[in-house]
């Protein structure tokens, strides 16, 4: 009995000891993680500061990626962006009325079963109520398609205006006259004719409402069918719908691509890097759009400066700007599942791929040659596979946790559509993009969309299996996401040194 007691006490020892052997041993690799990403550094700890504005409760995950030398300049981050959301972006109620300067972004349409309207999608700069000063509130103002709109190439002042909030980080105003500012400017107004124009064109090649809708959904950025957008959604594929980096990537590899046949590396960049301007300023300044153009930014100047921006500092340049400029934009869904699926990969797509080499393993060039042609398309499937499943197990690690807060729900048939339709539907893009330099493209190009549309839209009923969860509060969501990027945080280091 003694024997068996010591036995007990030694095991449990171990344990103990290899526990804080690797706590220890992770607190390194997260320090060594801060001091090569100094800029994703700060951006997290300043989310973290603006964070603890909305939940205080939230401070308490600080300590987890706190360490011996940055844990100073860490809390600093923090105090930085508490101090900045609470004295310059203070929350309004639920309802108020008062005045307010507005700045039109763009311009949407909005179909109802009762009539039609235009939404004017912008920020407040300012919206003064009971003596108190709110800041850049994002709202939105919805004129009836009857009555006369107003002009969105300004800004406009209200002096009588009611403020509501509708859903978290998002507002309805509703005003008594527009006051249009002198010697004020927006881009919106070009917008809306452009993307107006656009979906005129498109009418002459698409007739059939499905596939106009999508196209239309892809070259503007705005999806008006509801039914796509479910379709789409309950199949887990509706960020194919938004506008972010996948199709920033897309664009950019297409265009250098051709953009090198003519030109040098850093002319073409060069010329890349105004088209990607451009399309930025043509598609408005959404969340996920902020963010891919930000990081092609970076990239494509490290490109022409000879430098290597690295995707986890270039990401941290991208969450920092759009905290700085709106950080209520914080509570927005898109937001937040745009920012933390790109985290995902770049955390988690190597120790996933690493991980999945031990069921579909790597082969030196110098074996697959002299294997057989069938063996050979087979090892390619397979290295396909193995890099599809890795990027859909990095991409849910972040993600999952936000689609279980907001809707409580998971459809596991996405697991199987995002193995395949994401590589379909690029080329359904670059098919789109080609036709507008060949028109008898768009023959084309409509029936593999109505091939893709109804792939999504006769998925089988019998798969459609949900992962189900009962709500649960902002701090569990909190908890799980600092735990989820600890983890990243140890195996990025872990998998780096390990190529070293």
């Amino acid at each position: 009995m003694i024997e068996s007691s010591i036995k007990r006490f030694t095991h449990s020892s171990k344990k103990w000891w290899q526990s804080k052997a690797f706590f220890f041993a992770s607190l390194q690799r997260t320090e060594k993680f801060w001091e090569n990403y100094p800029i994703l550094h700060f951006a997290l700890f300043f989310l973290f500061g603006l964070i603890a504005y909305q939940n205080p409760w939230n401070l308490t995950l600080a300590p987890l990626f706190l360490t011996r030398k940055q844990g100073i300049r860490s809390l600093i981050f923090v105090a930085c962006g508490f101090l900045y959301i609470s004295l310059f972006f203070p929350t309004p109620p639920l309802s108020a009325s008062g005045s307010g300067i507005f700045h039109i972004q763009e311009i949407k349409r909005s179909q109802s079963p009762f009539q039609s309207s235009l939404v004017y999608v912008g920020k407040l700069k300012t919206f003064q109520s009971e003596g108190k000063t709110y800041r850049g509130l994002p709202c939105r103002i919805y004129v009836s398609g009857k009555q006369k709109r107003p002009q969105a190439n300004r800004d406009y002042v209200f002096q009588d205006a009611t403020l509501q909030e509708i859903k978290p980080n998002r507002y309805v105003l509703k005003p008594t006259e527009w006051q249009p500012i002198e010697r004020s400017f927006s881009l919106a107004e070009m917008r809306f004719d452009l993307k107006e124009k656009l979906k005129r064109h498109l009418m002459h090649y698409y007739k059939g409402k499905r596939e106009l809708s999508l196209m239309r959904g892809l070259l503007t950025g705005q999806l008006e069918n509801p039914l796509l957008a479910f379709q789409f959604g309950k199949v887990g594929l509706e960020h194919l719908l938004a506008i972010s980096g996948f199709h920033f990537v897309l664009i950019s590899t297409l265009c250098f691509f051709l953009l090198k046949r003519v030109l040098s590396d850093r002319l073409a960049a060069t010329l890349l890097l105004f088209f990607l301007f451009a399309y930025f300023l043509y598609m408005g300044p959404g969340p996920s759009i902020s963010r891919a153009w930000i990081g092609a930014l970076v990239f494509l100047c490290g490109h022409l400066f000879h430098l290597r921006p690295t995707g986890l500092n270039a990401l941290g340049c991208g969450l920092a700007a759009a905290l700085i400029l709106s950080p209520t934009i914080i509570l927005d869904i898109g937001f937040q599942l745009s920012f933390s699926a790109t985290l995902g990969i770049l955390l988690f797509f190597r120790p996933c791929e690493k991980a999945l080499e031990l069921w579909l393993p790597k082969q030196p060039f110098s074996t697959l040659i002299n294997w057989k042609r069938r063996t050979q398309f087979g090892y390619l499937f397979s290295s396909f596979l193995r890099s599809t499943l890795a990027l859909n197990l990095s991409v849910l690690t972040f993600i999952l946790p936000f689609l279980l807060f907001h809707f409580h729900r998971f459809p596991l048939i996405s697991l199987l559509y995002n193995l395949f339709f994401p590589i379909l539907f690029s080329g359904l893009m670059l098919l789109l993009l080609c036709s507008f330099l060949c028109p008898p493209l768009h023959a084309v190009t409509n029936g593999y969309a109505l091939f893709l549309l109804d792939f999504v839209t006769y998925a089988p009923t019998k798969w459609m299996v949900y992962l189900r969860v009962k709500p649960f509060s902002p701090l569990t969501l909190a908890v799980i996401v600092a735990g989820v990027g600890f983890l990243g945080i140890y195996l990025w280091e872990r998998s780096r040194i390990s190529l070293k």
